[in-house]
């Protein structure tokens, strides 16, 4: 089985722009580079991956999409723009680079819930459209209904969910963000990353059950072709590991149809973020 992960992260602390990353988070207060990815995900086929901003810069992008010209296995790079400041200049000069496949505001970020639907960055949202780039939501829950919203606004906008919205599966949060989610999956052009659970668990948690319900809800909201895969490495090192996350994940779609599983762990990212691999 071919893989496609989805989401990834890779930074060097020396860079100074990752503020969120403090010396508490332990597991992850160190430089990670394609190097450290590798044995990683051993045993895992993994044919490519997206690599995620995680800083709130333009020059992390270019940071990254450097590395993707070096890195046979990155394919696509999810960068970051200041939608406050000549954000349409900056999406059309990435644009220019093969590998630059969409952005991804630190919506969770962010104090006011309803930031992204400011009528300012209306021509940032027409900007990706026209450019055909994608809209990664890092979010959480609450910010469900506001993405309906955007979409809503921009119904041809291709959007993806990180992490599943983040719903709090240590707290057993799931009525209130199954309604949510399933609402938002009514947008045809809106898709979801199965990732980033485990760090909504409680820590070490490795039984597939507790996530059984969240991914079979996500199936039926978005049927087989806008559910794909991530590990969410390095970030997933919190809590359990790339290698356990794949296990549960995989326990989890054992049960698919042959088809359904191509597109579960790759053919759905390289439709979504149109990747060469």
């Amino acid at each position: 089985m071919e893989i496609v992960d989805s989401h990834i992260h890779l930074w060097r602390r020396s860079r100074g722009d990752y503020d969120w990353l403090k010396p508490d988070l332990e597991e992850i207060f160190r430089d990670f580079g394609p190097e450290d990815y590798v044995p990683a995900t051993d045993g895992f086929n993994t044919v490519g991956a997206v690599l995620v901003q995680a800083a709130p810069t333009v020059a992390e992008t270019e940071y990254l999409l450097e590395l993707a010209q070096h890195v046979q296995w990155i394919r696509g790079v999810v960068g970051w723009v200041d939608f406050e400041s000549n954000a349409v200049a900056a999406l059309k000069r990435l644009a220019d680079n093969p590998f630059f496949k969409g952005i991804r505001p630190m919506l969770q970020d962010i104090t006011l819930t309803d930031w992204v639907l400011n009528r300012d960055f209306s021509p940032v949202f027409e900007t990706l459209e026209s450019l055909g780039l994608t809209f990664d939501a890092l979010i959480q829950p609450r910010h469900l209904d506001i993405i309906t919203r955007l979409m809503a606004r921009h119904p041809m906008l291709r959007l993806v969910i990180d992490h599943c919205a983040k719903p709090n599966v240590s707290a057993g949060q799931f009525d209130d963000w199954a309604l949510a989610i399933g609402r938002l999956a009514e947008c045809p052009s809106v898709s979801v990353k199965f990732s980033g659970l485990t760090t909504e668990a409680n820590k070490g948690e490795s039984d597939a059950l507790v996530y059984a319900p969240y991914l079979r809800h996500l199936f039926s909201a978005f049927g087989e072709d806008r559910v794909m895969w991530g590990s969410d490495w390095p970030v997933v090192n919190l809590s359990t590991s790339a290698q356990q996350w794949f296990e549960v994940s995989e326990g989890l779609t054992r049960g698919l149809s042959v088809g359904h599983r191509q597109k579960f762990w790759s053919r759905n990212a390289q439709v979504f973020y149109g990747l060469d691999c």
